[in-house]
């Protein structure tokens, strides 16, 4: 089996490379009419609070689209969760929020 030499001058077998990159996005998108209307930090508050319900202590809500002019684009959030299954209760709890408009874990790219 042949070694990838990485930038850092570390060489690592091609079955370790994903070891520790492996984690979820959780996609969140907010209602339009709610974050229109300047709402947009108090349901950030309530999508918090339900993050940290499924036991993600320190939960990093960030804009999935932060500079974009376009208000559709500045709905989008993001939630990096550890695992699959921790992702999955992300997603099943903001979906309750009555100004979520959609909640879902973002598909991998490219298989490993």
């Amino acid at each position: 089996m042949a070694a990838e030499r990485l930038e850092i001058g570390v060489v690592v077998p091609p079955s370790m490379c994903y070891l520790s990159l492996r984690v979820t996005d959780v996609i969140i998108q907010l209602d339009t009419a709610q974050a229109g209307a300047g709402q947009s930090a108090r349901v950030l508050g309530k999508i918090r609070t339900a993050v940290k319900s499924t036991s993600l202590k320190a939960p990093r809500i960030e804009p999935l689209h932060p500079k974009s002019p376009d208000p559709v684009l500045s709905t989008f959030y993001r939630v990096v969760a550890p695992d699959v299954q921790s992702a999955a209760k992300i997603v099943e709890a903001v979906r309750r929020l009555p100004n979520v408009a959609a909640a879902y874990t973002k598909p991998e790219d490219e298989t490993p």
